[in-house]
């Protein structure tokens, strides 16, 4: 197979199997389909055109004006917690940190592998990146949602609202992402320099709203987080025996 084609349609592989993880989230677990040997990333046999892979993942109203003028919802007031429950979803929120930015280094890894496939045509490298970040996104998506609904139990409902829209847009951004790849291979591999790039910079556009929107979410995720340790922190302070001082405890 010519280089060119094999990149783009490991790239509309890619497009498929987003497809295929939204139908199943709709079904269940929301995990998508299991990846191996014979995973929807590896290059097949399939003659569908990219115009057919793609139409299931167009955004609902198409376009960022449309994605721009539908604000998420607020998330439920923070509910009154207990100081032992306020220090269960201080922890929470903290593994939920943790996976975030795992996440974010894997976004940049497959980004960087993109590169390397544009520039060194090494279809094995994109391959195992591609297969590593879709097994990867999986388990934290899979992990958060758990965490999300842990922080349910102990009645953060406001946490959980902030986590379950950060999966949200998570979940719109690698969409994205995989258009936007496509796009990007077809203009690198055009023969002709005049090609239009308005679908490219669309694509863009709608990429740094969801980028924006999910920093502002994290914003929020970091004042309630401040929250919830100074309510996990009260029975402490009451508890501590009023002739012993505590050392470092702020006033």
């Amino acid at each position: 197979m010519d280089p060119k084609a094999a990149i783009s349609l490991l790239a509309r592989r890619s497009v498929e199997w987003n497809a295929a993880r939204d139908a199943a989230s709709a079904d269940g677990d929301g995990r998508g389909p299991a990846l191996g040997v014979s995973a929807t990333l590896l290059p097949s046999s399939s003659s569908a055109g990219a115009a057919e892979l793609l139409a299931p993942l167009r955004l609902a109203g198409g376009g960022a004006a449309a994605v721009a003028a539908r604000p998420p919802s607020p998330p439920p007031a923070a509910a009154a917690l207990s100081p032992a429950a306020a220090r269960t979803a201080v922890e929470i929120t903290m593994r939920f940190q943790r996976e975030q930015a795992a996440r974010v280094r894997q976004f940049a890894a497959f980004e960087t592998a993109f590169l390397a496939v544009l520039s060194t045509q090494d279809l094995l490298a994109y391959q195992t990146a591609s297969l590593a970040t879709t097994r990867r996104f999986q388990e934290i998506s899979a992990l958060i949602n758990a965490l999300a609904a842990s922080l349910v139990e102990c009645g953060a409902t406001s946490m959980a609202a902030l986590l379950k829209l950060v999966q949200q847009h998570e979940q719109q951004k690698l969409k994205i992402t995989a258009h936007l790849q496509l796009q990007r291979q077809q203009i690198a591999s055009a023969a002709s320099p005049s090609i239009d790039d308005a679908p490219l910079r669309a694509l863009q556009a709608e990429l740094g709203i969801e980028m924006r929107a999910i920093n502002e979410v994290l914003e929020e995720v970091m004042i309630e987080l401040h929250e919830l340790r100074e309510r996990g922190a009260e029975d402490e302070e009451a508890e501590a025996p009023a002739a012993v001082p505590v050392e470092g405890k702020a006033p």
